[in-house]
């Protein structure tokens, strides 16, 4: 890693299909690198593809174009061991609380 990036993110895209079959845009084109030590945030409007591209990055979704390397390996599903994934939503214990 002799040029310090943590993640790079390669001419991603991502299309999904309607229920009505047609297909939808969520990404296109996406490409940026990450280096060790940068604070790097993702915001936009809902609905334009930032958990998207989370997913991708994460490994839980593959992009339909394009490619993540997290230290040069590209990133091929949730194996890494280098990301954490908390989700937005309750997903495990819908029913608990923090107190609980």
């Amino acid at each position: 890693m002799a040029d310090g990036v943590l993640i790079e993110v390669q001419q991603v895209a991502k299309t999904y299909k309607s229920s009505e079959g047609e297909e939808v845009e969520a990404l296109n084109d996406v490409g940026f690198k990450v280096r060790r030590r940068d604070f790097l945030s993702i915001i936009g409007p809902s609905g334009c593809g930032k958990s998207t591209l989370l997913h991708i990055i994460g490994g839980l979704i593959s992009p339909s174009s394009g490619r993540v390397l997290i230290d040069k390996k590209p990133v091929s599903g949730p194996e890494s061991k280098q990301i954490a994934w908390v989700f937005q939503e309750n997903t495990l214990l819908p029913w608990r609380n923090a107190l609980k």
